[in-house]
């Protein structure tokens, strides 16, 4: 493919022997000039789709398509207060509650206010 014909006078000529190359193609991607028979001839050298074995066991797919899941919602929400922390929600019970205090940061001491109860942090 020779492009940018449309910087010269005159279409060049391209005497190229060679068995690997099937066509040469002058084209314009400024004024679109030959890009109609450059699509054409890619439509005709192209080969046509090998159609379906139907006794074929299905292979891979095209494509994968991956649709992530947004992360699942916490029943409960943790609140840091002026004594220590607040839990809104159906809170968790034993090492899940815990853990999730620690990772919130509560300390040694301070209070921890689950609906009408006030519980210290040991």
């Amino acid at each position: 493919m020779l492009n940018k014909i449309d910087l010269l006078p005159e279409l060049p000529d391209f005497p190229v022997e060679d068995e690997r190359i099937v066509g040469v193609f002058r084209v314009s991607c400024a004024t679109g000039a030959g890009i109609d028979e450059l699509k054409l001839a890619l439509f005709r050298l192209c080969p046509a789709a090998p159609e379906p074995k139907e006794d074929a066991a299905p292979g891979l797919p095209d494509f994968l398509e991956y649709r992530p899941q947004p992360p699942t919602r916490r029943a409960y929400r943790i609140y840091r207060t002026d004594r220590g922390f607040r839990i809104i929600g159906d809170a968790p019970e034993g090492e899940e509650l815990e853990a999730a205090l620690k990772a919130a940061g509560a300390r040694k001491g301070q209070d921890i206010e689950i609906g009408d109860e006030v519980l210290e942090w040991q």
